[in-house]
């Protein structure tokens, strides 16, 4: 399954670790698909604030180090960081 929106990469993951300027995914969509890790690879590229974008398509791990004095830059990294962060509070709760 080809994913082409940022709702869909974001529904798809759950978050292991959120550090404001650094966080730790995975996702189902990318495990074992390289073509999306391309897809997000290249989604991911365009946002100058992110200094580093590592995906291990054998685990669906993705890991987003990005520069935290610079999220209000960029509508799509606020976006991202705020639906991550979210992810990772609800995560907590549950467990």
């Amino acid at each position: 399954m080809l994913f082409s929106s940022w709702d869909v990469f974001l529904g798809s993951v759950t978050v292991s670790s959120f550090i404001p300027g650094r966080i730790r995914c995975y996702s189902s969509l990318i495990e074992n698909n390289q073509s999306n890790a391309e897809i997000l690879r290249g989604a991911f590229a365009g946002i100058p604030a992110i200094t580093e974008f590592k995906i291990n398509v054998r685990t669906g791990s993705v890991l987003i180090v990005y520069s935290p004095d610079r999220v209000s830059e960029s509508q799509s990294l606020r976006r991202i960081e705020s639906a991550l962060h979210s992810k990772f509070l609800d995560l907590k709760k549950i467990r």
